[in-house]
């Protein structure tokens, strides 16, 4: 029978320790693209559609599955991103019940600038005061959980 961890003990837990450092990083993140005036799920969202430009037509159900969320958040997000002027939303070509979804210039414009401005931020807090060696090894150590956390899905 393993033993049984104190409750106490839980933050000193690599999986607890990397939710926090998630949280961290999603409110980092939030606070960075404030001069954007989008939030860190936002840029999410253009940055797919970024990615996937040269696609003929991008639907919700596609953002839905990259970003694992529910129907009635994405909607929402998709609606203030059209407000903001910074996506498009456009019928279907063959089905006319079916929207589909583009970056404006303007959301070009964010996701290229807001990406590698939160980017460089980010990246340059998390790992402050690492060595060359430390870095690399936590980069390796990064890939290898998040490989191991995909094989168990």
């Amino acid at each position: 029978m393993s033993k049984l961890i104190d409750p106490r003990d839980a933050n000193d837990l690599n999986g607890i320790l990397i939710k926090h450092i998630s949280h961290a990083l999603i409110n980092m993140r939030n606070k960075n693209l404030m001069q954007f005036d989008i939030t860190a799920v936002q840029e999410d969202v253009l940055i797919f559609l970024w990615k996937n430009r040269d696609r003929e037509n991008i639907y919700q159900r596609d953002i839905e599955s990259y970003l694992k969320l529910k129907t009635p958040t994405v909607t929402g997000i998709l609606k203030r991103l059209e407000e903001k002027k910074m996506i498009i939303r456009y019928p279907d070509k063959r089905d006319g019940r079916c929207t589909c979804h583009k970056l404006t210039d303007k959301g070009k414009y964010v996701v290229q600038h807001a990406f590698n401005h939160e980017i460089v931020n980010m990246e340059k807090q998390l790992v402050n005061n690492m060595t060359e060696e430390e870095k690399t090894n936590l980069n390796n150590l990064l890939k290898k959980i998040l490989k191991n956390v995909e094989e168990n899905k």
